[in-house]
């Protein structure tokens, strides 16, 4: 960790839940393997051409490693996952989280994966407010961005919807399935919160 870090009393995972009405954000637990891994296999024509860490044998097995690796990546500051619950059935609905922390210059990558059966319901929205906030606040950072292929407009909408600014187009920015492709880059920083009312 950093001078940075090491001055900042981060979350600790144990007691980290983020909650509206509608949903809940908590850190993935074993008992979730199942639900996510079903919900990726429901989604994989949806998720296939943008998100990078889906691949053609996607097992369980890959969903295991990550959950089981969570609890570490928190630890060492590298990812805060969080799982993401509608409290009113209990229901997993998708993933999101803070990732590629640059504590130097106090910025990070945020990404979110909804279900393909809990589309079109606001989750990725709320879940990023309630995220956003968590780490501009809590985990000290000054900026989060937001990157989505060119094509994948979900997920420009849902940056646009928390009000994060739209910077520009980053040319073969990421690789999927061997494909280079452009992005669009979002951020958010407190003001953008702060200016919409988030909090």
């Amino acid at each position: 960790m950093t001078e940075m870090t090491n001055s900042l009393a981060l979350p600790l995972l144990e007691e980290t839940e983020l909650r509206d009405v509608q949903f809940l954000l908590r850190p993935p637990r074993d008992g979730d393997i199942e639900s996510l891994y079903q919900a990726v296999l429901e989604s994989a024509d949806q998720i296939r051409p943008w998100l990078s860490w889906y691949h053609p044998h996607y097992s369980r097995d890959d969903t295991a490693r990550w959950i089981n690796d969570v609890p570490t990546a928190w630890t060492e500051d590298r990812a805060y996952s969080f799982s993401i619950l509608e409290r009113a059935t209990d229901e997993l609905v998708g993933t999101i989280g803070i990732n590629q922390l640059d504590r130097h210059n106090r910025r990070a990558n945020l990404g979110y994966f909804v279900r393909t059966g809990a589309t079109r319901r606001g989750v990725a929205t709320a879940a990023t407010k309630m995220l956003a906030q968590f780490g501009l606040t809590q985990l000290g950072l000054k900026r989060l961005e937001i990157v989505a292929a060119v094509g994948n407009y979900a997920s420009q909408k849902v940056a646009l919807k928390v009000g994060a600014t739209r910077e520009g187009i980053a040319r073969r920015r990421s690789q999927i399935e061997g494909r280079q492709l452009d992005t669009v880059m979002f951020s958010l920083v407190a003001e953008d919160l702060a200016r919409l009312g988030h909090w």
